[in-house]
């Protein structure tokens, strides 16, 4: 068997590894370890095809995220081991092997197909799930097993959850702005983008969260901005036309088919409760902040007044507060300035190509770090690879170009 072989192997789990996360996050963790394990070895079987090669700027990028997470997991669990061992994967070791698994070896994915695939996945799980609360389906059981959901119907609204809401938040904009670049050429590929966009925004206004439609509005708003100063698409017009009728008709089917959802029964004295909660949070960071202004309390830290996790130490829903609340001002605006260089360098980069595949994965990338202020998204195993995905596209970028020279 070649190295070719190999690396094509690679690529294709690489793919379904990104296929898991995005279906399944907070799940199947095992299998995802097998996937990363074959991953491992294909490398070192490929060794010799590879390029080890990596810009200066990002191994610039992440000497200086591992330096201000190392120090601050180990100020804040200095002579607590469990804590240490608990929470060291997050902040050191994912991070490490999302470097080795995408940037050092510049994988190739067909990222459009593998996140078309997950949203066909996803969609058609929750609405088999979504109709299981009705009648009697079999396999629930089964499914529920690797796609956790919960379904509230009380006398005032209908409610659904699941983990993979967490995946919408990158996959609709992803969607949303594939639809509005894209190639309108073939009709039938198109036809089929919106109605895919259809049935996600329907899927999007059943499940009422805030955030998630917050970040939707972001992505159309910046894709009309970028269109508008420096792509100047000649159909503009027509495209935000469809896209506000496949609003429209998915808000529409809501009124008719759940006219008791979430999202139009909202229960205000529950978004009160739960801004008052946020607002106790943000106080207490605060003042916490305060007492170590500079370098902050570690990470595993929680405030002396509220404690928001009793399995994570130091897990807190504002999470760029908490940032600054365990980092102090020096490590918080060291990783605010590390991820707002990421996204510019996307942006600028998807622009100059004009590669909207690469557009549409930095307005989901967007959405998720917008998403990620009330809740710790990117923390977690399958958030982080958004950020060292991202990278990816920036070291290759960084070596084309000096190529040129």
């Amino acid at each position: 068997m070649t190295n070719t072989s190999f690396i094509k192997k690679y690529e294709t789990t690489i793919f379904l590894l990104i296929f898991l996360i995005l279906v399944t996050p907070t799940v199947l963790q095992p299998v995802k370890l097998v996937f990363i394990l074959i991953c491992v070895l294909l490398l070192f079987l490929s060794r010799k095809e590879i390029k080890y090669k990596v810009s200066r700027s990002v191994i610039g990028w992440f000497a200086l995220y591992t330096l201000v997470n190392t120090m601050s997991i180990l100020k804040g669990t200095l002579g607590n081991t469990s804590v240490l061992f608990q929470l060291l994967p997050s902040y050191v070791i994912w991070p490490l092997l999302y470097l080795i698994l995408f940037v050092i070896p510049k994988v190739s994915i067909n990222l459009e197909k593998v996140t078309t695939l997950a949203l066909y996945v996803i969609l058609g799980l929750f609405m088999y799930t979504f109709a299981s609360h009705f009648i009697d389906l079999p396999f629930t059981g089964f499914i529920s097993e690797f796609f956790p959901f919960v379904i509230e119907e009380t006398s005032d609204f209908l409610a659904y959850f699941t983990p993979s809401i967490s995946s919408l938040i990158f996959l609709v904009p992803f969607l949303l702005t594939i639809v509005y670049f894209g190639d309108t050429s073939d009709k039938k590929a198109t036809i089929k983008k919106y109605v895919l966009l259809l049935l996600s925004l329907f899927i999007v206004f059943l499940t009422g969260r805030r955030a998630l439609i917050g970040t939707i509005m972001i992505a159309i708003f910046l894709c009309i901005l970028i269109d508008g100063i420096w792509i100047k698409k000649r159909n503009m017009l027509k495209i935000i036309v469809g896209i506000g009728i496949a609003v429209l008709v998915a808000f529409g089917l809501l009124l008719i088919f759940f006219p008791n959802s979430r999202i139009l029964n909202i229960d205000a004295s529950l978004i009160v409760q739960g801004d008052e909660l946020r607002s106790l949070q943000f106080d207490a960071l605060i003042d916490g902040w305060k007492q170590k202004p500079f370098f902050g309390h570690g990470y595993g830290v929680n405030t002396e007044t509220i404690v928001r996790s009793q399995d994570v130490p130091g897990m807190y829903e504002l999470t760029y507060v908490a940032l600054l609340f365990q980092t102090g001002l020096v490590g918080f605006l060291s990783l605010m300035f590390l991820y707002g260089w990421l996204i510019y360098k996307l942006f600028r980069l998807s622009i100059l190509e004009r590669n909207f595949v690469n557009l549409a994965f930095t307005i989901g990338l967007t959405s998720v770090m917008i998403a990620n202020a009330t809740n710790p998204y990117i923390q977690s195993f399958d958030g982080m690879w958004f950020l060292f995905y991202g990278l990816m596209l920036v070291d290759r970028y960084n070596l084309n170009e000096k190529d040129k020279e």
